[in-house]
């Protein structure tokens, strides 16, 4: 956490305030972290499908809660936020391969976390990834990681629950914005 100092002028005020803030993030990550869509369409030609989600402990929270496959980028282990994205989902939900679409153009920077926060993620979507043969490892904190393919339909609930993390419904509308566009639903 920083402590972040600004100089902020508003409208009803005469004289320009300096306001204290307090700024969390992750550096070593260089703020930055993908979270990943996995879409499983159904193969009997009905549209719609399932999604893969992992359910883990939060410590903000403190609470078991859904989210889709997401981690930090590593510049030790990761060229970019592709490769963080395709590593997470085989070590979070043991998947691999499938149609890649990143929610986000090549050249934006990521959607903020929150207003405190200097994290971004951007958002990808994988459509129809498979069982991973061998998939990576877990980090010390994932260990207890729950895998779970649900409906849309369970889906949405769950996005309405309050049981799951914001940046996973972010990148949950998105995609299935996108995929109303491919066809899919």
């Amino acid at each position: 956490m920083s402590n972040h100092l600004a100089t902020l002028c508003f409208a009803h005020l005469l004289q320009p305030t300096t306001l204290r803030f307090d700024v969390v993030g992750h550096p070593r990550a260089e703020f930055s972290f993908a979270v990943i869509y996995p879409f499983h369409p159904y193969r009997d030609g009905r549209k719609g499908g399932e999604v893969t989600l992992v359910r883990e402990y939060a410590q903000g929270p403190n609470a078991m809660m859904y989210c889709l496959p997401t981690g930090a980028l590593d510049p030790k282990r990761h060229a970019d936020l592709a490769q963080c994205a395709a590593q997470e989902l085989s070590e979070e939900a043991f998947l691999s391969g499938g149609e890649w679409h990143r929610l986000l153009p090549a050249d934006h920077s990521g959607i903020p976390e929150s207003k405190w926060c200097m994290n971004r993620f951007v958002p990808f979507m994988v459509i129809d990834p498979q069982p991973d043969p061998d998939p990576g490892s877990r980090d010390a904190e994932e260990v207890h990681m729950e895998v779970q393919r649900v409906t849309l339909h369970e889906l949405r609930a769950l996005m309405g629950s309050g049981k799951m993390l914001l940046p996973s419904m972010t990148t949950a509308y998105m995609a299935l914005d996108q995929l109303q566009q491919l066809g899919y639903l």
